[in-house]
């Protein structure tokens, strides 16, 4: 079975209805990547094996190792979504995030207070 079968089903607004497949081989065999279209953020980054699906550890390591390639999917997309990764706690959310550079400027603007409740997780 397809890892990818085994996500839960995503709603309307969640771009079901207009799914694009996409071959960004520099993201390497291990994620398969799609969007709703040209212009239409964000792109969408999901497992294509067990490993990565099941083991942060693993998907930890694909970041390292693609973070320029995920830079430049931001750039070209307008945004990513990781789906169906194995970031099961703030710790692990917060890992993955020093993989990125920190925002010295903070959070500014909104109308909630933000407060850190781990590392850069606010």
């Amino acid at each position: 079975m397809d890892v990818a079968t085994k996500l839960p089903p995503m709603r309307d607004t969640d771009y079901q209805s207009r799914h694009i497949d996409l071959s960004i081989p520099a993201l390497g065999p291990d994620v398969k990547t799609w969007h709703a279209g040209k212009n239409i953020p964000p792109l969408f980054i999901q497992p294509a094996n067990g490993m990565l699906a099941s083991r942060f550890e693993a998907f930890d390591a694909w970041v390292a190792k693609h973070r320029a390639q995920i830079d430049d999917a931001i750039f070209e997309y307008g945004a990513v979504m990781f789906r169906g990764f194995p970031v099961k706690s703030t710790n692990d959310f917060d890992t993955l995030m020093r993989h990125f550079p920190h925002f010295d400027e903070g959070y500014v603007a909104g109308m909630a207070h933000r407060k850190t409740i781990a590392g850069k997780v606010l």
